[in-house]
């Protein structure tokens, strides 16, 4: 495969996992050779992976102790079914009215006694049209955070 990059990462008698990289979106054929001889070619198919989410800006990003805030996350890569976290102490809820690719509306409910903190908000994407994330290269995570 001119042009690509291929790595073996683990190996038994009878497998082996191969990562790759700079390979065209489509059908590849493969086939290993070692000290024996060269394997029959096999077909894997290249799909475009999805991007990490990135969150670029939370409205309002100060929220009043003792009630419920609807706001606005804008960002990429949220996917088409998206999923909120809110993390902080004295979080009482959070959700989701409204989600596509490159925002949501949200709510978030703090408890009165909260006092002026940093809480962590991520949005996880869960993919496209009902298909689960797929990653663009191994280890990328489907979730993006920022503090407000």
């Amino acid at each position: 495969m001119p042009g690509a990059s291929l790595w073996i990462v683990y190996q038994s008698d009878n497998q082996i996992n191969v990562y790759y990289s700079y390979l065209n979106v489509g059908t590849h054929w493969l086939s290993v050779s070692a000290i024996h001889g060269t394997s029959n070619q096999v077909p894997f198919t290249v799909l475009a992976g999805n991007p990490t989410p990135y969150i670029t800006w939370i409205d309002p990003s100060t929220w009043q102790a003792g009630t419920t805030t609807v706001f606005t996350i804008t960002g990429t890569g949220f996917g088409t079914n998206p999923s909120l976290t809110v993390n902080g102490a004295f979080i009482e809820g959070y959700g989701i009215y409204n989600a596509w690719d490159t925002g949501m509306w949200a709510w978030v409910t703090v408890s009165p006694y909260a006092p002026s903190q940093t809480v962590t908000v991520t949005v996880t994407s869960n993919g496209y049209w009902g298909n689960p994330f797929l990653p663009q290269y191994p280890g990328q995570p489907n979730y993006g955070s920022s503090e407000a």
